[in-house]
């Protein structure tokens, strides 16, 4: 299990600090108007999903042993994100 949480985290890390950059200097230059450009500018409600979303997961990965529990943590979590971007149209 170790390997395959270290894979999974190694790939988020990549894409966050790679490929969301390049995508943004690509849209820069390539981009007709400014209004048309990718930016890092993110809603409040984004960053604090992200956040509470690291947080567990880095709590889970600190056990040695995974636990059913942790997978119920995870589920409720993802529910309760889907619930509120589904009643705050707003929040994206």
């Amino acid at each position: 299990m170790t390997v395959a949480v270290s894979v999974a985290v190694g790939s988020a890390a990549q894409i966050g600090t790679f490929v969301v950059p390049l995508l943004v200097v690509i849209s820069t230059l390539t981009a007709s108007s400014q209004a048309n450009t990718l930016s890092l500018t993110f809603p409040t409600f984004s960053v604090v999903t992200l956040a509470l979303a690291v947080i567990l997961a880095a709590s889970l990965m600190q056990m040695e042993h995974s636990h059913w529990l942790g997978g119920v943590f995870l589920i409720a979590l993802y529910f309760i994100i889907a619930v509120c971007l589904w009643v705050a149209t707003d929040a994206v």
